[in-house]
């Protein structure tokens, strides 16, 4: 009984063939879905200094600023998923 199987090593050896010619792309959309996932993190961490500072403590500062910076978290953490999506689409 003959079976034609693949060693592990041939197996990835194929398949780093068959991605070869899109490796740029998929390095690309790498680095964008690493840049989405730190964006969340931060809108994540963003969020306390909102609750405490603003709300508990009346900061008007923090008021003026930290919006701001939720819009480019948010808009920059839109870009970089479209970015992967449209990577990865390809």
């Amino acid at each position: 009984m003959h079976t034609d199987t693949l060693s592990e090593k041939q197996v990835i050896k194929r398949i780093l063939q068959t991605v070869k010619p899109y490796r740029k792309s998929l390095i690309a959309s790498a680095i964008c879905m690493v840049m989405v996932s730190a964006l969340t993190s931060a809108q994540a961490y963003m969020f306390k200094p909102l609750i405490d500072d603003i709300f508990i403590n009346h900061d008007t500062t923090l008021l003026n600023v930290l919006p701001l910076l939720l819009i480019i978290l948010f808009a920059a953490k839109g870009v970089f998923y479209f970015g992967y999506t449209v990577l990865l689409g390809k």
